[in-house]
């Protein structure tokens, strides 16, 4: 049986080593969400971080989707947005794992009615918990900068 830690670090882990090319747009926004997401939490609180990594993800591919530019400009940003969709994809994917495997999605398991306070508080300080993990491999692996910006444009 693994800790809880041990979870957290297998998945942080895992983010980074499943595909991702640290040289890549995607990770670059990837590990400016990893360091972006404990404040986000502190400040707004688990569920409307999720929300927000959620709408960004969406948001990302439903650029993708939606236009069919021929410029080069138009094509650069639906590289920009679809790199941002799967950076924010993949962090709610492995941060799910980390907290509630059993779950199909983060959203769900703290927006759910069968989420009390005392689980949502829980969940809060399990999620913070395991985004160390998630900053201290973004600079390990990815080299990603605390104060670095998602494809030149904030958060």
């Amino acid at each position: 049986m693994i800790s809880r830690e041990q979870r957290y670090a297998q998945a942080a882990y895992a983010s980074m080593t499943d595909g991702l090319d640290p040289q890549s747009a995607e990770a670059n926004v990837f590990g400016t969400a990893c360091h972006h997401f404990p404040a986000m939490v502190r400040l707004n609180g688990l569920r409307l971080t999720v929300a927000f990594y959620e709408a960004k993800a969406q948001a990302g591919a439903g650029a993708l989707t939606g236009r069919s530019g021929n410029n080069a400009i138009e094509k650069a940003g639906e590289v920009n947005a679809s790199a941002r969709a799967r950076a924010y994809q993949r962090y709610l994917r492995y941060m799910r794992q980390a907290l509630v495997p059993e779950e199909a999605e983060l959203g769900k398991a703290i927006s759910s009615s069968a989420c009390t306070e005392d689980q949502y508080r829980l969940l809060s300080r399990q999620a913070l918990a395991a985004s160390v993990w998630f900053k201290r491999y973004a600079e390990a692996i990815l080299k990603a900068e605390p104060t670095a910006e998602a494809g030149g444009e904030s958060l």
